[in-house]
C-alpha cells in the first residue's frame, strides 16, 4: 500500500471490504490457489536442487554440457547450429 496521503482511508476501505463474505471467499480462492502454484513441493523442490547445482558449480557444469553438445554436434557434422543454440536456450543453456 502506498505511503501516501490515501493511506488511512485505502486501509480503511481494505479492511471494510474484508468484512463482505463473499470478498473474503474470494481473497481466501485466491490465497490457497497462490499457495498450491508457488509453494507445490515438487516446484520448491525443483528450486532447491537449481539452487544446490548454482551453489556446486553450475556455471561450470554448463560450459561442460555445451561442450559435450558442442562436440558431438561436430562430430555428425551439423553445420546450421541455430536450432540447436535455440532448443539449449530453452533449457537454460547458451545464455
Amino acid at each position: 500500500m502506498p505511503v501516501d496521503e490515501w493511506e488511512t482511508r485505502t486501509l480503511e476501505a481494505a479492511l471494510a471490504l474484508l468484512c463482505e463474505p463473499r470478498a473474503r471467499e474470494h481473497l481466501a480462492e485466491g490465497a490457497l490457489e497462490y499457495v498450491r502454484r508457488e509453494h507445490a513441493l515438487e516446484r520448491v523442490a525443483e528450486l532447491y536442487v537449481e539452487a544446490l547445482e548454482l551453489a556446486a558449480g553450475g556455471p561450470r557444469v554448463d560450459d561442460a554440457v555445451l561442450g559435450a553438445v558442442a562436440g558431438a554436434a561436430a562430430d555428425v557434422g551439423l553445420d546450421d547450429t541455430h536450432e540447436l543454440a535455440a532448443r539449449l536456450g530453452e533449457v537454460g543453456l547458451g545464455r
